[in-house]
């Protein structure tokens, strides 16, 4: 057993490895980035500098209009939906040996209803992404 395969079997990642584990590990970029801007515009809030009390989507929307603007959101929506792909595959093929017993079946499911959840994230941003190139064009048109 290679050292990788004994480090992922000991923490649990039970994956069957490959581009599986890359759409895991993009996922996992583009929510931890969604999250840490909720966290850093609620922080701001808290301490009277700004920000607001937000949600997932407000917090897409601010990395729209953040410095990387459409590349950010682009970014954001391939994460997202390869983090809902990566959901997917761990409920149908079952890579984490969850099993069919009740406590593997709610995991599953819980993976399904995780999928959902960022996959319609992910064509939030997507959405957002598309109506930013629209005005983009509209605007050059208008010159």
């Amino acid at each position: 057993m290679s050292v990788r395969r004994a480090a992922n079997a000991s923490a649990g990642n039970l994956t069957s490895g490959g581009w599986t584990d890359t759409l895991g590990r993009i996922g996992y970029m583009a929510k931890g980035v969604v999250y840490a801007i909720v966290g850093v515009l609620t922080a701001q809030l808290a301490f009277g500098v700004g920000g607001s009390t937000t949600g997932t989507t407000e917090a897409i929307r601010e990395i729209g209009a953040g410095p990387l603007g459409q590349i950010g959101l682009a970014l954001t929506a391939l994460g997202l939906v390869c983090y809902g792909t990566w959901r997917f595959i761990l409920a149908t093929m079952d890579p984490k040996r969850e099993g069919t017993d009740p406590e593997g079946l709610v995991k599953r499911v819980g993976c399904v209803v995780s999928g959902v959840i960022n996959l319609i994230l992910g064509l939030f941003a997507g959405q957002l992404l598309i109506g930013a190139g629209r005005r983009l064009q509209q605007g050059r048109d208008d010159c």
